[in-house]
């Protein structure tokens, strides 16, 4: 559209790939410190609901978050993977919104029903953009530029919306639940999370609009076996066991 291709000309490459990797890290940040918090500090989830949260997800992480990106890539291609990957992040804060709201409602088998899916989901989600994020923005810059994106540089760059998104996010919530109930400040802080989430696809759906990717050619599906997971765990066996760490 006339818009996207008026920020296009007004925004660098590396400022446009800056200011979304920023939001990505800012926004990944605070949502992780805020659902574990709402999680813990929410009476009707019983007294070790962090506890079983931290375990679940730790399982889930390990089954889907070191392969999810790398089966939808070798299918779709790593951008809309990365566009997926955000769509899944935002399902998994609708299922936690649904989640709370019928928790203080007491029908807590099926709210933690929804926080596995919410688990599964996040875990996906974070499996696709872990994998695919910065490759599909730096195939944006090679496309804009000809060159790959100096990853060293953009890091330092945006540093207010890097450091200060999270802050402010967290800054929000603390108020939230000083000075309303636990049920309402939940909800507002869920809504906050959406309304991020939302803004993350719009960007990540803006920036690639008007530039013309070449077609993805799929690979052999073989990558879906049980072998192929076994073997991507070996390859990278010392990411996944500092994660278990």
């Amino acid at each position: 559209t006339r818009q996207n291709l008026q920020s296009l000309l007004t925004m660098t490459p590396a400022l446009l790939i800056a200011r979304s990797d920023a939001m990505y890290c800012g926004v990944a940040m605070a949502v992780t410190i805020l659902e574990l918090a709402l999680i813990a500090t929410n009476p009707h989830l019983g007294e070790h609901a962090l506890e079983y949260t931290l375990v679940m997800q730790l399982i889930f992480s390990a089954l889907l978050e070191f392969y999810s990106g790398a089966v939808l890539s070798a299918c779709t291609g790593i951008v809309k993977t990365m566009q997926v990957g955000l769509i899944l992040k935002l399902a998994s804060a609708v299922t936690f919104l649904v989640a709370f709201y019928l928790s203080y409602h007491e029908f807590l088998t099926t709210t933690w029903c929804l926080l596995i899916l919410a688990f599964c989901l996040d875990a996906s989600g974070t499996g696709c953009l872990k994998s695919t994020y910065r490759p599909a923005y730096n195939k944006l810059h090679l496309a804009l530029c000809g060159k790959p994106a100096n990853y060293a540089d953009i890091a330092l760059r945006f540093l207010s919306l890097r450091l200060l998104l999270p802050f402010s996010l967290l800054t929000i919530a603390s108020f939230l639940l000083s000075f309303m109930s636990l049920s309402k400040a939940a909800t507002l802080i869920f809504i906050i999370i959406i309304f991020c989430r939302l803004s993350q696809i719009y960007y990540a759906c803006s920036d690639f609009h008007i530039i013309a990717m070449p077609p993805h050619t799929k690979h052999p599906t073989s990558i879906f076996t049980a072998g192929e997971l076994f073997n991507s765990f070996k390859r990278n066996s010392t990411a996944f066991y500092g994660f278990l760490t």
